[in-house]
């Protein structure tokens, strides 16, 4: 049962909105920038031929490549372009088009009932895990852990196309292959996953969309911070309570998150294992879900089953399609 429909995190209890429907071709996708301001717009253009090459019809938010500061725009800005998306009715997908930071400042503007009354496929992570779970806690929504539209055109052939499948509702996805944390429990669970990048999980405790991981695969991701800062940010996790309760965890392969040369350090290994692997429940690490180049899209809120001993994430949970 997830969060929102627990009512655990104070938003309304009979909200679960479940999976959106899978895409189709001729299918309309709004590509969005809530968060940092595109940097490459070539790689958008490129990105957005190769999804119209998929058969979908591609439409930009109107400043989705507005730039003030670090930020893609004004709060009022994104928020509007977010909330276009969400109130058009010939829109079937949300895809975020770069990450950085922003989402947090408009969660609260983002307008949740009419995302709840008409469910959309949202894309993204990094600083989009703060959307995505928001999504899942105050209304129920399940949505996609993948990349941003500007970083489709450098994923390898194989990993788009597994995307595309996900996307348009292939039950058949082969699991996914970490490395079992040594010392932790050798188990199985079968329930849903939630979570994303560590940084922005750790700035949202203390909020009222601070991660609620109980009964849940926590999904973890990082990239660019010493291993003394992901030690940081594990240990504001379980102090915040966010780990209470969790079924497993599920960390993506880290990204330039090596030990500094100059002085002693832990390895971000050895940090995982320090603060997670006191739990009593499975640990997988080293998975293909996060900012490396080949980036596994996975479901925001699907049921999975995390293995212990092989170190697999499987997905039982697929985008409903359409009669």
């Amino acid at each position: 049962m997830s969060a929102a429909a627990s009512g655990s995190v104070g938003w309304p209890a009979h909200l679960h909105v479940g999976h959106p429907m899978a895409l189709r071709s001729g299918d309309r996708i709004a590509v969005v920038s809530p968060c940092g301001p595109v940097l490459d717009h070539r790689l958008l253009d490129a990105a957005i031929a190769l999804l119209s090459s998929w058969g979908l019809r591609v439409v930009e938010g109107a400043n989705v490549r507005a730039a003030a500061g670090h930020l893609a725009g004004t709060d009022e800005q994104r928020t509007a372009d977010l909330n276009a998306a969400i109130a058009d009715p010939a829109v079937s997908a949300i895809w975020v088009a770069r990450g950085g930071y922003g989402l947090t400042r408009i969660l609260d503007g983002i307008d949740w009932a009419a995302l709840a009354a008409h469910p959309k496929i949202i894309v993204g992570f990094s600083d989009v895990s703060a959307l995505l779970l928001a999504a899942w806690q105050r209304i129920g929504l399940v949505t996609v852990h993948g990349p941003f539209v500007g970083r489709l055109t450098v994923q390898p052939h194989g990993v788009r196309d597994r995307l595309r499948r996900l996307l348009f509702g292939d039950p058949e996805l082969p699991p996914l292959t970490g490395t079992p944390l040594r010392g932790a429990p050798a188990t199985r669970v079968r329930v849903p996953l939630i979570g994303g990048n560590l940084t922005v999980l750790a700035a949202l405790a203390g909020t009222p969309d601070a991660v609620n991981a109980a009964g849940h695969v926590l999904l973890l991701e990082e990239v660019g911070e010493a291993p003394y800062r992901v030690d940081r940010l594990l240990t504001q996790l379980r102090h915040s309570g966010a780990l209470d309760g969790v079924a497993g965890v599920a960390v993506g392969a880290a990204v330039r998150c090596d030990p500094p040369l100059t002085r002693p350090s832990s390895t971000f290994a050895d940090v995982i294992a320090d603060r997670l692997g006191d739990r009593g429940i499975p640990v997988v690490t080293d998975l293909p879900i996060g900012h490396m180049p080949d980036q596994s899209a996975v479901l925001h809120g699907g049921k999975v089953t995390l293995d212990g001993a092989t170190g697999q994430l499987e997905a039982h949970d697929r985008l409903p399609l359409r009669a």
